[in-house]
């Protein structure tokens, strides 16, 4: 036990040991050759991409064509692309490529999706699009800060990209918040606004081409002459002095464009349209004879019209003489003389003429019928009234004396005989009372003479 406590378990303290000073030595020796070399290393990994870097600004590529730079341009925003920010060297193109990308895909488009988009973020985005030289894409900070000393105008590619969006915070395009990098607002809304307004102008550019080449397809290949869409887009018009491409860039010089071209249509398809401007297109012939079958048609469209209203006219006045012939005895006299209700004119001739003329007659005929269906109903009734009179005189007086009474002429019956004046009940009751009197001081005194 004594001797395994002094060997083994017993504490201690070494006074010297001068193996195990030998090995502290040679550590330290490593340990300073280590970071000799990673130094050298670190310097070495320094320059070579100072001078990739070099190299990279002195071949940096010309613009590429941005597809949203007509929205760009539009709201104002063309101005901030293109910035040479530090470490702009880093991508593998233009500034005004890849910070087109960054404004219109990360910032506004949302292509990170849902999150807020950050520098390392939206770098990420970038490499993902082989934007970023391999040589930058990922560095660590020693090197980054030993290149950015040999070399100020150098940053890493995910520090260009803060700087940019930090410029676009400060010139109130986007918005810095605590988790990332947004929008503004009102950029935002012009943007959208922009993009709908680019959206129905390139869907107009579209049907114009669409157009032009269904009206060059209509034309004989001697008038057509082989020309082709393109050609016409080549085109100077005439009164701007600019090829028709460039008109149909803005919405404002393509309105004339597409309006005239809806007139061209418009006479292709049988209207009769004003067409002032053939917009350079070899259309004349084929216009003139678009003219010749509209002109056709509506000489056509006119005649059959014209048969139309005669036959309106003939049957109108066929309708009113039918008309008259079941309410006159003589229907021809009063269809022709002139009528002072109808401006002079004869039922006839008002009715040929005039549609409400023609509805006029139809009521002065109809206020005719009328009367004589009351003239009708009250010499029925006068008949019927004038029946029970002859009945009630005969019953009181012989046939003789019956006929006398009902012959004789009345002052109370204005001059008129007892039957002409009975017509309804009342008058047939007035003569009753009259034949009590007749009675009373004729029949009587013939039953007693002088």
């Amino acid at each position: 036990m004594v001797a395994d406590a002094v060997i083994r378990s017993a504490p201690r303290k070494w006074l010297f040991n001068e193996a195990i000073d030998r090995a502290v030595v040679e550590l330290q020796k490593e340990a300073t050759a280590a970071m000799a070399a990673a130094a050298n290393k670190l310097t070495a990994d320094a320059r070579q991409k100072a001078r990739a870097y070099n190299i990279a600004l002195d071949s940096m590529p010309e613009p590429l064509p941005i597809s949203t730079i007509d929205v760009l341009r539009g709201i104002g925003l063309d101005e901030h692309i293109g910035l040479e920010v530090a470490g702009y060297g880093c991508f593998t193109t233009h500034p005004s490529n890849w910070q087109a990308i960054v404004l219109a895909n990360v910032l506004y488009g949302k292509g990170l999706g849902k999150k807020l988009p950050t520098a390392i973020s939206a770098t990420k985005h970038l490499v993902s699009k082989g934007l970023v030289r391999p040589e930058f894409r990922w560095m660590s900070n020693d090197l980054e800060a030993a290149i950015e000393a040999l070399d100020n105008r150098f940053a890493a590619p995910w520090k260009a990209v803060e700087f940019y969006l930090k410029y676009l915070t400060g010139v109130g395009v986007a918005l810095d918040w605590t988790h990332g990098f947004a929008i503004s607002p009102a950029v935002a809304w012009s943007w959208f606004d922009q993009v709908m307004e680019e959206m129905s102008r390139s869907s107009a550019r579209t049907g114009i081409e669409e157009t032009v080449r269904w009206l060059l397809d209509q034309l004989p290949d001697e008038e057509r002459g082989g020309m082709t869409v393109e050609d016409w887009l080549n085109m100077i018009n005439p009164e701007t002095a600019e090829p028709y491409a460039a008109l149909l860039a803005s919405t404002r010089t393509m309105q004339p464009v597409e309006a005239e071209l809806r007139a061209i249509v418009g006479l292709c398809n049988g209207t009769s349209t004003d067409v002032r401007e053939l917009l350079g297109l070899p259309i004349a012939k084929e216009c003139d004879r678009r003219l010749a079958v509209v002109a056709t048609k509506e000489a056509e469209k006119k005649a059959r019209a014209a048969v139309q209203a005669e036959t309106i006219k003939i049957n109108r006045q066929k309708e009113l003489a039918e008309y008259a012939e079941t309410v006159l005895n003589d229907p021809g006299s009063w269809l022709n003389e002139s009528h002072p209700d109808l401006d002079g004119r004869s039922p006839s001739e008002a009715a040929y003429h005039f549609y409400h003329a023609a509805g006029k007659a139809r009521e002065i005929l109809s206020a005719i019928e009328r009367r004589q269906r009351a003239d009708r109903d009250n010499l029925a009734e006068a008949n019927l009234w004038r029946q029970k009179l002859r009945k009630a005189v005969e019953q009181r007086l012989s046939k003789d004396e019956a006929e006398a009474f009902l012959s004789d002429r009345d002052e109370d019956y204005n001059r008129s005989t007892a039957t002409i004046f009975c017509r309804d009940e009342a008058s047939f009751r007035s003569v009753l009372r009259k034949l009590e009197i007749w009675i009373n001081a004729f029949v009587s005194r013939r039953h007693h003479p002088f």
